[in-house]
């Protein structure tokens, strides 16, 4: 939800049963320091802006009141209004599930946990070194592909040359490639050759599998506990979202 001060949208009551209503009309702006706080929390949070002074937040937050009331009272409609219940709905969901999901923490030794069951996941990457040419038309690119294929990457490096086209070294471990290119090699064991033309961008590329070279070891658990909070956090949010909704379900039998 992008919009989540009262003030954005001149809400004025939202009544809790099932679920949240709004009751939505014009009202003159009139300054609130809870509300001011809140849109610039909205601003830093969601918006990555910051005001250059209190002054300016506060005229943003009053023009955004403005426009709000100009648009209740001239382009409201039954559709507008139930979009905006869903967008109220919708934020308060994800607050409880926030909510809930603070209160259950992901314990290092939880995270720790994960990490030693999942060992297997957290092997390092070979690294894989390509050089990458670049090429504006499909037929310039698989020219350059069948005479590579033909005669062999030091051929293929001169003929490159003296077509202007320079060969681009990429070097990155295998999960950090990008997918078009990782999706490109054979398997993790051959080396030594072109990859038919693909399109790539605004061009298109023949890949040359230069090297790839095995690590031993694994991912350390400090650097990967990061990635397994998410993912627990993750994981945490569908189960309470499950609990909650279930028990609500549970209440109407």
């Amino acid at each position: 939800m992008k919009k989540k001060t009262a003030a954005l949208l001149s809400i004025l009551a939202v009544t809790l049963s099932r679920a949240a209503d709004v009751d939505v009309k014009p009202v003159p702006y009139v300054r609130d320091e809870k509300r001011i706080q809140a849109f610039d929390d909205y601003l830093r949070n969601v918006r990555h802006f910051r005001a250059n002074s209190s002054k300016e937040l506060e005229k943003n937050l009053k023009d955004d009141w403005i426009l709000a009331n100009h648009f209740i009272e001239t382009a409201m409609t039954p559709m507008e209004k139930a979009k905006l219940v869903n967008m109220v709905n919708r934020y308060l969901a994800d607050r409880e599930i926030k909510r809930l999901q603070r209160e259950s923490g992901i314990s290092d030794e939880v995270a720790k946990s994960y990490y030693l069951d999942h060992l297997r996941e957290y092997r390092l990457k070979p690294i894989v070194g390509l050089k990458i040419f670049h090429f504006k038309t499909l037929d310039a690119a698989d020219k350059f592909y069948r005479f590579a294929r033909e005669h062999g990457q030091e051929e293929a490096l001169a003929e490159a040359e003296k077509e202007g086209v320079k060969a681009v070294d990429y070097v990155h471990p295998l999960n950090m490639m990008q997918p078009v290119y990782r999706l490109s090699l054979k398997n993790l064991k051959d080396r030594d050759y072109f990859t038919p033309p693909q399109f790539v961008g605004k061009g298109y590329v023949v890949l040359y599998v230069d090297e790839i070279t095995p690590k031993e070891g694994y991912v350390p658990y400090e650097k990967a506990k990061k990635g397994i909070k998410k993912t627990l956090w993750k994981k945490t949010y569908l189960r309470k979202r499950m609990e909650i909704l279930s028990s609500y379900e549970e209440k109407k039998q």
